[in-house]
């Protein structure tokens, strides 16, 4: 498995100035054991109600984290860049992302190890927020493709959590939104569209 934190896709996120994994030894990540490869230990895949043969890469979690919590541009503005939380709870939103995917196919998400691009969109079919869309050419996905041209399930699971925003829905005190993410959700935010657009525009100066 490739480092997603050296993908090309992610490589325009700035890193956050506090990863999770900044005071963990080689083989650990937010506390919890890894293998040797990086692949997250029995004590991870119990407190997310995973089962004991999931393969999840601990760079796919801090990237999952970064990608949620670091500033970048939304709406399409390249000048109005904001996080969308704070922090996020990956155990929360993980546990919540399996049971998830777990109910949508009916308790047979692990009858396979990996899926064709045709049953993912088959899983979803009756979803209206993919819309027989599943995002499959993204880094996350690609680092879950096996020769087969299969997409593991681990990876289907990790790509629902950060799409379908699981974290949110898992509802953890630990997962706190931005006023930014606040005010894209519809709720009460000091954040604000106009004063932030024109504070961010700056006379240009001769170099």
């Amino acid at each position: 498995m490739q480092d997603f934190l050296n993908t090309p896709n992610l490589a325009n996120f700035k890193r956050n100035e506090v990863s999770l994994n900044n005071n963990d030894s080689k083989n650990t990540f937010g506390g919890y054991a890894t293998d040797e490869y990086g692949f997250m230990g029995e004590e991870f895949l119990k407190a997310t109600n995973l089962p004991s043969d999931y393969k999840i890469h601990k760079n796919a979690l801090q990237a999952i984290y970064d990608v949620s919590t670091i500033p970048i541009a939304r709406e399409g503005s390249r000048d109005d860049i904001h996080p969308i939380y704070d922090s996020i709870d990956i155990i929360a939103g993980i546990s919540y992302a399996y049971e998830e995917l777990q109910d949508l196919t009916q308790g047979k998400f692990n009858s396979k190890e990996s899926y064709s691009e045709n049953e993912i969109q088959q899983m979803f079919k009756n979803d209206a927020l993919w819309n027989f869309n599943f995002p499959l050419n993204t880094p996350l996905m690609r680092d879950y493709k096996n020769k087969k041209g299969e997409f593991q399930r681990e990876g289907i699971m990790l790509m629902y959590a950060l799409t379908y925003d699981t974290f949110a829905k898992a509802e953890s005190p630990y997962t706190k939104l931005s006023e930014y993410g606040k005010f894209s959700k519809g709720m009460p935010s000091s954040y604000s569209p106009s004063e932030t657009n024109d504070s961010n525009k700056k006379p240009k100066t001769p170099e």
